[in-house]
């Protein structure tokens, strides 16, 4: 078994990655990978295995360091990630925690940097033992990295929990499991609207009438329309807004960057829901991009002076992506993490995440233990 390691995206292309990686993946495809490659600190890598005999790859994995220089991203960050789950669960933290949270850092994170799907890519036609001997070299491997860049843990934060082999692999290696946000997936059963809508709980199909009326009533304009430039400058200063409701700072000047660079590398793929008043000035909207059979959620921005009372979140997060996906023959909508209640109100079946982090520095390793373990309490695991 070789491993190779790629330091961008072209390289990592040139050994035949895009051959490898299922299409309806969006967050490990070369387009992502290349937003990502532009924007992450320090620069991430990626370690590529071929098989013996074999000319092309049968594996890989996306390795991201995260440091002092990293934006902390709530997450990504295995402290914060983990003081957000505390939190969340109503864990009261003893004295010395935090401490213990942040001698996790520097960490590289495996598997993609985006939440709600962390993965090695193994060749699907390689046999079960060629899998796990890939699997093998690659662990190894970013164990390697890890000691030699000084880094204090590995981690791997939002593990399918039908990933049997990856989760056992981790596991056999002294990897700590904890349970960690479930991913909202939302499958559409029949091809109309009015069929999803009867996937939802009585008191739910007769409130999507009314929020829709609301909408109506208030002059608003839906639409779905590719992002362009003329676009790009109205959705920064709302999704700023967003971002700040939930304590994540994101300028408008870097958001629109941001969209520009996925314009970039998605072309006329990105949709946008937008939501005008009936002066034209946009008010609210949600981006997504469809890959596969998959339409994958992503940003939104909403005015929050605007008319508090007209439902725009729930049009443009998902009665009209649901109508697009319906349109288009798309079957699945992945609505990634958090507003857990929110998306499975809307239809959202909750699907099993699981993080995991090996220690490389085992001075706070009773805490770390012990907070791991508050988790999986609270959450029944």
């Amino acid at each position: 078994m070789s491993i190779e390691l790629c330091d961008s995206v072209d390289t990592l292309q040139r050994r035949g990655y895009d051959g490898l990686l299922p299409e309806d993946h969006l967050y490990l495809s070369s387009p992502w990978l290349r937003v990502e490659e532009h924007w992450a600190q320090p620069a991430p890598f990626h370690l590529v295995a071929t098989a013996p005999g074999a000319r092309e790859p049968g594996g890989a994995l996306s390795c991201f360091p995260l440091d002092g220089t990293s934006e902390p991203w709530p997450f990504t960050h295995v402290d914060v990630v983990l003081e957000r789950l505390m939190d969340k669960h109503g864990i009261e933290p003893p004295p010395g925690t935090s401490a213990a949270l942040a001698s996790l850092m520097p960490t590289i994170l495996c598997g993609g940097r985006r939440t709600s799907d962390t993965r090695m890519v193994l060749s699907r036609e390689a046999s079960p033992e060629v899998r796990r001997g890939m699997c093998t070299e690659l662990l190894d491997s970013v164990e390697g990295a890890a000691a030699r860049a000084g880094s204090h843990s590995i981690t791997l934060l939002y593990v399918e929990e039908d990933d049997e082999e990856l989760r056992s692999a981790l596991t056999g290696r002294g990897f700590l499991e904890f349970p960690t946000d479930p991913c909202a997936l939302l499958t559409l059963a029949t091809p109309t609207f009015d069929g999803y809508r009867q996937q939802l709980a009585r008191s739910r199909r007769g409130s999507i009438a009314r929020e829709r009326r609301k909408i109506a009533d208030a002059g608003v304009s839906i639409d779905v329309v590719p992002i362009d430039e003329g676009v790009i400058d109205e959705l920064a200063p709302l999704q700023e807004q967003h971002h700040g409701k939930y304590g994540v700072h994101l300028s408008a000047e870097k958001s629109a960057e941001i969209h520009r660079l996925l314009m970039k590398n998605f072309g006329t793929e990105l949709r946008v829901v937008t939501a005008r008043s009936a002066d034209g000035t946009l008010r609210g909207f949600t981006t997504f991009t469809p890959r596969g059979g998959t339409l994958h959620m992503r940003q939104a921005g909403f005015d929050y002076e605007w008319k508090k009372t007209v439902p725009l979140y729930f049009e443009t997060v998902f009665y009209t992506p649901v109508q697009y996906a319906l349109d288009h023959g798309i079957r699945h909508l992945d609505y990634s993490i958090a507003s857990e209640d929110v998306k499975v109100s809307r239809g959202c079946e909750l699907v099993g995440r699981y993080g995991y982090v090996k220690l490389l520095d085992n001075s706070h390793e009773r805490e770390v233990r012990w907070v791991l373990t508050e988790i999986g309490k609270r959450t029944g695991t």
